[in-house]
């Protein structure tokens, strides 16, 4: 009997319901870009918070949705992670500014690797 019920399911799904789309957009082909972080002063004493910098550059004509997402990482752990929307522009090389408001202790400078990565969404 199971085996009976188990044929009625695969009979009624047809394969219309099962499809979906998804646009996916390769942000390295589409919009590469370029990151840096510096380290200034922090908001209090004997602190610092990061801050970074890119150059995004929009290679295909069209609109995109575009994120820069930041990161500091010590080792494995995720010490920040922020996020801001970013305007690229076909042709033209744009710079950003990324400032978080947050700000870390001096004693732990030393390990902290900064990372980024652009999201993309949109049609092509």
């Amino acid at each position: 009997m199971k085996w009976l019920a188990s044929l009625l399911l695969l009979i009624s799904c047809s394969d219309t319901i099962l499809e979906v789309e998804r646009n996916y957009i390769n942000a390295e082909e589409s919009i590469p870009f370029f990151f840096g972080a510096e380290a200034e002063q922090g908001y209090s004493e004997n602190r610092w918070t990061p801050v970074y910098y890119y150059y995004i550059y929009q290679i295909e004509e069209g609109e995109y949705d575009a994120y820069f997402h930041c990161y500091l990482m010590n080792g494995d752990s995720v010490l920040y992670s922020g996020m801001t929307k970013v305007y690229p522009e076909y042709g033209k090389t744009v710079y950003g500014e990324f400032k978080p408001q947050v700000d870390f202790p001096s004693f732990g400078m030393v390990n902290v690797i900064p990372m980024a990565m652009i999201k993309v969404e949109g049609e092509y």
